[in-house]
């Protein structure tokens, strides 16, 4: 469930998502066996199957190798300026400029990007041109709580072709993510934490389509796979965009949980779970924080309703999310 709910800031770059940055799981190896299955996926994703289970069953196999930014040439530049260029500058306002993902990096105690050009060449003022093979690797070290701090390990391979600095057609995207919690000692030494059986996996992932257009908007629906290298579960992210671009439908699907998330605009989420098809949950967001009511729902016990407000818990009759 984490898997699905974290992606909510990636629908262009990262539409793997479960992707898609800020997972909490732990460095973990590959499984030994290959995955035969994706199981039950939404039908907008069946296009998809075959190709993507030999994709992901060749990731897990490799491990690293896909993801070793060594094999190209590093382009020189900032961790914003080489992200700008990796994703194209509209993706970039839409998902990376905004104050939830600004929020998010000022917590950063360290914070690396490295941009490696398999094949095309590096940025020019900031700007990639014409068919390109790339690796984008962030490597992050944030403040949780108490002493503790989260390592993530993101890195995405991606294959695309560029105009005037956009990424135009059906790129195809691939992606590592391993994130590790630390408690740090009062002498300063770091002891890794794992706080579920979940903290052994790292998550691979691949997506494919969204016919973009040179002027950033996305025409087809993107679809994701995710796995994990432990225990193979699978899941499934389906971003759709309205002809304009914009509200776009994010729908995750893993196992008997499902997600969809709407984006009113810029700045405002909704996102719904269900469980084996029944609502259980609906939740308002702004710029990546809670705000507005969030509400359980059970077939047992009334509706737990609570209300947010810029990310805080508050006592209210009445819970604006404008």
């Amino acid at each position: 469930m984490c898997n699905a709910l974290q992606g909510v800031n990636f629908r262009r770059f990262l539409p793997l998502l479960p992707a898609l940055l800020f997972v909490p799981v732990l460095c973990g190896t590959a499984h030994s066996k290959p995955l035969r299955s994706l199981g039950e996926i939404p039908v907008a994703a069946s296009p998809y199957v075959e190709r993507a289970l030999q994709d992901l069953n060749r990731l897990l196999e490799a491990e690293d190798a896909t993801f070793d930014p060594a094999q190209g040439t590093i382009c020189p530049g900032g961790p914003d300026e080489l992200a700008r260029a990796a994703v194209g500058p509209t993706a970039y306002e839409r998902t990376y400029n905004t104050a939830s993902m600004r929020k998010f990096n000022e917590k950063a105690i360290r914070r690396e990007v490295v941009l490696s050009m398999i094949d095309g060449e590096c940025p020019r003022d900031g700007l990639l041109n014409g068919p390109v093979e790339m690796i984008l690797r962030t490597w992050t070290v944030s403040d949780i709580q108490n002493g503790m701090e989260s390592d993530s390990l993101l890195t995405y391979r991606t294959s695309s072709v560029f105009v005037n600095g956009e990424p135009v057609g059906d790129p195809t995207y691939f992606n590592q993510m391993r994130n590790t919690i630390y408690q740090r000692l009062l002498n300063g030494e770091r002891v890794e934490r794992r706080f579920t059986e979940d903290a052994a996996e790292t998550y691979y992932g691949a997506g494919y389509g969204g016919g973009w257009l040179p002027d950033g908007r996305q025409t087809t629906p993107t679809v994701g796979f995710s796995v994990g290298s432990v225990k193979h579960i699978v899941s499934v992210s389906v971003v759709t965009p309205d002809p304009n671009g914009l509200p776009m439908t994010e729908s995750y699907h893993d196992g008997a949980l499902s997600f969809r998330i709407l984006s009113i605009d810029a700045h405002h989420t909704v996102m719904e779970s269900f469980h084996e098809g029944r609502l259980a949950g609906k939740i308002h967001m702004k710029d990546g924080d809670l705000h507005g009511w969030q509400e359980i729902y059970a077939e047992d016990i009334p509706t737990i309703r609570n209300c947010y407000q810029h990310g805080e818990i508050v006592k209210a009759v009445d819970c604006p999310s404008d």
